[in-house]
């Protein structure tokens, strides 16, 4: 929707239901279709909360069909998150393998957020990395940098590999990367709602650009598309620019790396006395694009490193 006035975004919810648990006739309906499973049909769809069922309106007929309470609660809260504004519901209902899937979708369209003034919004960096994301929260209430979080996700299978081996982090193959990137992108929009506190939110996404080997690298380009439906559902500016991590930001030199045993840090340092993890450098670049003041560095205190941070 670029040059549009308006955006569009989208959450989704995933349910499938045995045979048994579906009537007969909207299963039958749903395997005459053509295209051996892959093709959905769109539906309206409404709940009754009370009896913990969802009514579907396909073809001139009604189905109903249980809904757990958890998968109400899910859609009710993020029903909410967008108030006053009410979501549309319909959804995508087709069968495969003799089960029924559904999947339900709240689509909010709101006026595309104007780019917030950077010293008044709270400023969010989210970096890809070899094993995930790292994200920075900061704001410019009194004039200086003040830090409020800097984080990064990672599957669960990678922190204990670190743990136990001290070696280099490496994410397994036999998990399903796409669904923890949406989920790890969700936590951070619902951090960064919670640090504005009211405030407009400036976002900015360093996400590769070329395909990796790995499974879940190649998950991790698919984030831009992630973060911007996110935002859209939200009502979030966000920007998608790279920033070097291996430049210092003071002085342009290049910076020396070293990686302590059984952390997801890599220490970046300059002979002008810049030190910071590695993720979080491009952060620093970042904010000096915005002509802010520089932070302090290192933005959270390194492994190994002694006393307080200090401020270019």
């Amino acid at each position: 929707m670029a040059g549009s006035s308006e955006v569009e975004g989208f959450r989704l919810l995933k349910l499938t239901y045995r045979a048994e648990r579906v009537p007969r006739e909207l299963l039958q309906l749903l395997e005459k279709l053509p295209g051996g499973g892959r093709r959905f049909l769109t539906a309206p769809v409404s709940f009754d909360r009370g009896r913990h069922r969802l009514v579907l309106e396909l073809r001139g007929a009604r189905f109903e069909l249980p809904i757990a309470g958890k998968a109400l609660s899910w859609l009710g809260e993020r029903e909410r998150e967008v108030e006053p504004l009410k979501p549309a519901r319909f959804a995508l209902v087709g069968a495969r393998r003799g089960r029924v899937e559904l999947r339900l979708v709240l689509k909010v369209k709101r006026p595309r957020p104007a780019r917030p003034d950077p010293r008044q919004a709270l400023l969010v960096y989210v970096r890809t990395t070899e094993w995930g994301l790292a994200a920075v929260f900061a704001s410019y209430d009194e004039g200086y940098a003040k830090i409020h979080e800097a984080a990064k996700r990672a599957p669960r299978a990678v922190w204990l590999q670190v743990k136990a081996t001290g070696g280099a982090a490496r994410a397994p193959e036999d998990y399903d990367a796409r669904a923890w990137v949406r989920a790890a992108a969700a936590e951070i929009f619902k951090k960064a709602r919670r640090h504005a506190r009211g405030r407009s939110v400036l976002m900015n996404v360093d996400a590769p650009r070329a395909p990796a080997m790995s499974r879940l690298r190649r998950s991790l380009l698919t984030v831009g598309e992630v973060v911007e439906n996110l935002a859209n559902w939200y009502g979030i500016y966000a920007e998608y620019e790279s920033h070097p991590s291996r430049e210092c930001p003071l002085c342009g030199a290049e910076l020396e790396e070293e990686a302590p045993e059984g952390r997801l840090v890599r220490v970046a340092r300059c002979a002008c006395g810049f030190t910071e993890d590695r993720e979080y450098v491009p952060f620093h670049h970042w904010v000096r694009g915005l002509g802010l003041p520089p932070p302090r560095h290192p933005i959270r205190q390194l492994p190994g490193a002694g006393g307080g941070s200090r401020r270019a």
